[in-house]
């Protein structure tokens, strides 16, 4: 893989917590870690302000992003501008292979992460993006004490092209780290243009339909990968954000990963208000692979 990661960074606990899960992240994957702040766009604000408003924002942030926690990190980068347009050209021009965010925060990254801008980000980015919901990193160790089963990486998939990355990519994170790879695709059987009376009469030829290709898929994704470990295969019927973070629950995923764009019930699990459900409540950090990222070198080795 590459051997940098870029994270943005914010006072916000958010903003403490992406910081803390790229600091592991870059550790595990052996690569060199940018945290970058990046202040409002103020285009009426003369170079002598903006200089001005950089050195404050690296004394604010001096304590989140200091040495002492982790010899891999690099000094605190400022940037001024659109956020979503200055972490991925950040990560574009220095090649970056994660770009790690949290998914609530103050001022400019807070819009990064939610609303339009998110979109921006998942579409634009050069390289996976990684989410980091709220509480993830301190509800974990709680959590899981009580539940003695492996911990996993959780992977959806449903046959299209970000499936196939995002599946190569959880292979590869779950060797580096260890864990279970769980291949997971969710079904639902599309009801939209069907009356009440042909929902109750042809509903379990449908849900059986769906069942069949659901098999399929994740049969050919087993069949791609090439390395261990050995994937789990898992048939989830149900709302995706829903089905992927009971799972993560139930199975101890330490990192779910998707693609941004898909096919079937897949295909919403990071647009409109399912993208929110998932980013804010999962009980792990969410790796996105965006279309832009497909073509580019796998991440993870």
């Amino acid at each position: 893989m590459g051997e940098l990661i870029i994270c943005g960074i914010d006072e916000s606990d958010g903003g403490r917590e992406a910081l803390t899960v790229a600091t592991s992240f870059a550790e595990l994957l052996g690569a060199r870690l940018v945290p970058v702040h990046v202040l409002p766009d103020k285009p009426a604000v003369d170079h002598v302000q903006l200089e001005r408003d950089r050195r404050a924002a690296a004394e604010r942030f001096g304590a989140i992003s200091g040495p002492e926690a982790g010899e891999r990190r690099e000094e605190l980068l400022v940037e001024s501008g659109a956020p979503a347009e200055r972490l991925a050209a950040l990560a574009r021009e220095r090649s970056a292979a994660m770009l790690v965010v949290g998914s609530r925060g103050r001022g400019a990254l807070k819009r990064a992460v939610l609303g339009s801008v998110t979109g921006e980000l998942l579409a634009g980015s050069p390289c996976p993006v990684l989410v980091v919901p709220p509480g993830a990193v301190g509800r974990a160790a709680t959590r899981w004490a009580r539940r003695p089963r492996p911990a996993s990486v959780l992977c959806g998939v449903d046959g299209s092209p970000e499936s196939h990355a995002a599946t190569d990519l959880a292979s590869n994170m779950a060797a580096r780290m260890g864990k279970r790879l769980l291949l997971v695709y969710v079904y639902r059987p599309d009801t939209s243009h069907r009356g009440h009376a042909s929902i109750l009469m042809h509903y379990p030829g449908l849900l059986w339909r769906e069942r069949d290709a659901g098999r399929k898929v994740l049969e050919d994704a087993d069949q791609r990968l090439t390395r261990l470990p050995v994937p789990d295969l898992r048939l989830a019927l149900g709302d995706p954000a829903r089905a992927l973070r009971r799972l993560a629950l139930r199975e101890r995923a330490e990192l779910i990963v998707v693609g941004s764009r898909g096919r079937g019930a897949m295909r919403v699990v990071l647009s409109g208000s399912v993208a929110g459900a998932l980013a804010a409540s999962a009980p792990a950090p969410v790796l996105v692979v965006p279309p832009s990222a497909v073509e580019s070198e796998p991440v993870g080795i």
